[in-house]
């Protein structure tokens, strides 16, 4: 499974502050954690990664396997040792403590953040927490209000080292809107330090990265909030985001009409969420008929709509495809009314 962790018992491994838990999963808290309490409510703590020489049966013979390990974990629940994943001779492992002590180092220098949920996804392959990054919230355009979270992340597996991504969230339809700026990264890939001195340096970089970032997204919605964009425009932009597949012509008729049916519905349920008739009601009340409503009505279905999305991955920011849409969509939005660009 690659959503929320579930122990045999029922526990989940994560947490949230005040919102409702992950698919009624986890454990919501009232008042803000410390990182220590976090840990623990999430059921992340003492986990104590470690490695141990992989493996394999060869009738009644167990031999290792060259330049392999098993990543093993201590069970938060049962107690019992769990095996996560197979790495090779590369990997070092990141402690839970240490990741959250990275998130810990955010904290200390921006005393108004907060930490709102932790969460292990993957069978505790992949682990994470989201720093919401209070006194820089945004309002676009003066309408449209936007909060500021911090990911940190990392991974058990080896498939992500520890980083920390900058992730907008539109307050009204809570929309991810972690977006590929021209002039400001949104991400920052942390080195894996038990030093105190090497963790504050790192959450420096990481606030200096998302100050930067924040000032570059602000232009860039407001830009997006000027620009009309009309119905016409707006498919346009789709078709940019998801384009018609030319393999069609080539399919049969019956391929070839399910595929553009399949489009046709996409590009319907985007135009509904545009005009304030989504599933989810009118989230774009203050928004439509510009380049950032056009930008948030796609990144509303990618979030909420789209089915290859797992929401557990989705609101943790792991959800790469996703993003590389809503990078499109930016694209196209800031252009829908320069053809040459767009085609």
């Amino acid at each position: 499974m690659d959503g929320i962790e579930q122990f045999a018992n029922g526990e989940a491994a994560f947490a949230s502050l005040q919102v409702p838990a992950w698919h009624r999963l986890g454990t919501v808290f009232e008042e803000a954690l410390s990182t220590e309490e976090m840990l623990q409510t999430a059921n992340m703590a003492n986990w104590d990664v470690r490695l141990v020489p992989a493996v394999q049966a060869h009738g009644d013979l167990l031999l290792e396997v060259p330049e392999k390990f098993t990543v093993l974990r201590n069970n938060p629940v049962s107690n019992s040792v769990d095996a996560l994943s197979v790495v090779g001779t590369k990997y070092r492992t990141v402690q839970n403590e240490q990741l959250f002590g990275f998130g810990q180092s955010i904290l200390d220098n921006a005393p108004e953040a907060v930490w709102e949920t932790a969460g292990s996804i993957r069978q505790g392959r992949t682990v994470f927490g989201t720093l919401r990054l209070n006194g820089m919230d945004m309002l676009i355009n003066g309408v449209d209000a936007v909060d500021l979270y911090l990911i940190v992340a990392s991974s058990h597996d080896g498939s992500t080292g520890v980083s920390a991504i900058v992730s907008p969230v539109r307050v009204v339809c809570q929309n991810t809107l972690a977006m590929a700026q021209r002039n400001a990264t949104s991400q920052f890939k942390a080195r894996h330090t038990a030093s105190i001195d090497g963790r504050i340096a790192d959450a420096q970089v990481t606030l200096g990265i998302t100050y930067k970032f924040v000032e570059e997204f602000e232009a860039t919605a407001t830009v997006l909030s000027d620009r009309t964009v009309d119905l016409d425009q707006l498919e346009q932009i789709v078709e940019t985001v998801w384009a018609k597949d030319p393999k069609w012509d080539d399919l049969g008729e019956d391929d070839r009409r399910t595929g553009l049916t399949r489009w046709e519905n996409r590009l319907e349920t985007i135009g509904g969420i545009y005009v304030g008739k989504g599933e989810r009601g009118d989230t774009m009340s203050t928004i439509t008929g510009t380049g950032w409503g056009a930008l948030n009505a796609i990144t509303e279905y990618t979030d909420w709509y789209g089915r290859a999305t797992g929401r557990d991955e989705r609101a943790a920011g792991f959800n790469s495809a996703n993003e590389s849409l809503k990078a499109k969509a930016l694209d196209a939005s800031h252009y829908t009314n320069r053809t040459d660009v767009l085609f």
